[in-house]
């Protein structure tokens, strides 16, 4: 199966692109941290038949919401009249400190250090 294809039903011989993946877990997290069961549901499969898809792309589900989660971040804090929490709670955070530490982890800076680079390129 391509690595860019996360879900393929035997019967219909459907695929769903792993862009549609993330469109969709960058879609459910407005409304905060999406579960595994959510984003399969909307993609109509069940959340095993995701889970076992997206090990056989490489993946485990929680490496793609990181993914988004980062991506998503880096977008809103290159707006700088968007305050930190609204971009916190756009990423399914429950706090701009809960985005701070993991913005950190991904990417070794703070979201405002992100920023002040962003706004000054």
């Amino acid at each position: 199966m391509p690595a860019n294809y996360a879900v393929k039903q035997s019967g219909m011989k459907k695929q769903i692109p792993l862009s549609l993946v993330r469109e969709t877990i960058k879609q459910l997290l407005v409304d905060g941290y999406p579960m595994m069961e959510q984003v399969a549901r909307e993609l109509g499969v069940s959340s095993r038949t995701l889970q076992r898809r997206l090990t056989g792309a490489g993946f485990t589900y929680t490496q793609i919401v990181q993914q988004v989660r980062l991506v998503r971040a880096c977008e809103l804090l290159a707006s700088p009249e968007k305050p930190i929490s609204s971009v916190a709670a756009k990423t399914g955070f429950s706090s701009p400190s809960s985005l701070s530490r993991a913005f950190h982890s991904w990417t070794g800076i703070t979201p405002r250090e992100f920023r002040g680079r962003v706004v000054l390129s």
